[in-house]
């Protein structure tokens, strides 16, 4: 798979200890599901991942400070197992305030945007576990409008339920219940169904099911990209999303590259409220290995609802689940504990 993916971990004085050592097992444990780049800073194609925490002691936006701790960028790691005990022994706890808006801003700037030849699909995977502070707020609509509208999917894990709603939707593409999920514990069940609903999520995005930015926020990012009457530009000139490239298609990308400065400016302005849909889903993804040329050559997957019968009756102790009417991807494993 052709992909960009940066882990926004909060490390903030908000979660315990024992929530942090099981966020740095979950970011461990996914990365068994990566065929990892061997070359990330000379060829295209591959996995790339990259890890920050957010934020520091003491972190305030006024006075000039990195609001994470990048851990490793897309190009470091070449090799999971760097990356995994990278995780288990270098990643501590920042005990700092919760600024995800910042953070975002910041990975989008520093991480991607930074990076030579990006990927066709870029995701932010934000793992959150309270509401971020109340001077970040304000920002965050803005910034998170700003990144769906330049492509990127964003996806979030959410820990406990201090995490609002209305949070999770900014933090989330749509549709949101594919992109997100709240979590009541994170005890072991809990976190085992959080990995296979992120593996399907991520099936979803190899089979190009969703298109990033949603249709529906199409007219917000024009007005977005198109800006105030003084600097209006030209519809004509906006550079391309990676999800609008061809397969294959490097020049797109390395034009990307050459304007980033133009296209930053987007997350400046002011934004309208983002409308989220749900849209039907045709997905029932069975369990197997994932990102290989073999399993990008499987069929098509079956019709939630032809599917469903001849599906075992599943119970789990987690809170939140969602109907198969609403994302067919969701979690229609055999024996899926």
């Amino acid at each position: 798979m052709d992909m960009d993916i940066t882990y926004i971990v909060e490390s903030s004085h908000s979660i315990s200890s024992e929530e942090f050592q099981r966020v740095k097992d979950f970011v461990s444990n996914m990365l068994d599901q990566f065929v990892v780049s061997s070359q990330p800073n000379e060829t295209y194609g591959g996995i790339r991942v990259a890890l920050v925490q957010q934020a520091p002691r003491g972190f305030l936006p006024d006075r000039n400070e990195t609001p994470v701790a990048l851990e490793f960028d897309l190009v470091t790691y070449s090799n999971k197992d760097l990356m995994k005990k990278h995780i288990q022994e270098s990643v501590h706890q920042l005990e700092g305030p919760s600024a995800i808006a910042s953070a975002l801003q910041w990975t989008v700037e520093n991480v991607f945007f930074k990076a030579p030849r990006q990927r066709k699909h870029r995701v932010i995977f934000t793992i959150v576990g309270s509401k971020t502070s109340t001077w970040d707020r304000e920002r965050l609509r803005e910034i998170s409008l700003g990144a769906k509208c330049q492509g990127f999917t964003l996806f979030t894990l959410a820990l406990g339920s201090d995490v609002s709603d209305s949070q999770l939707m900014e933090l989330s593409s749509s549709p949101t219940e594919q992109h997100s999920l709240m979590l009541g514990k994170v005890s072991t069940p809990e976190m085992v169904y959080a990995q296979r609903f992120s593996r399907a999520f991520l099936n979803l995005l190899q089979q190009e099911m969703n298109s990033y930015p949603s249709p529906e926020l199409q007219e917000e990012c024009e007005n977005l990209d198109r800006g105030d009457i003084e600097q209006e530009a030209s519809t004509t000139e906006r550079i391309p999303f990676p999800a609008m490239a061809e397969s294959g298609s490097h020049q797109v990308l390395e034009d990307m590259e050459k304007n980033q400065s133009r296209v930053m400016k987007s997350m400046k302005e002011n934004t309208k409220e983002p409308v989220h849909t749900m849209p039907e889903m045709r997905d029932d993804y069975e369990e197997n290995e994932y990102f290989t040329e073999e399993n990008a050559k499987r069929e098509k997957p079956q019709e939630c609802g032809k599917a469903q019968k001849d599906k075992k009756n599943i119970e789990t102790t987690v809170e939140t689940r969602g109907a198969c009417k609403d994302y067919g991807m969701i979690l229609e494993y055999e024996n899926i504990f």
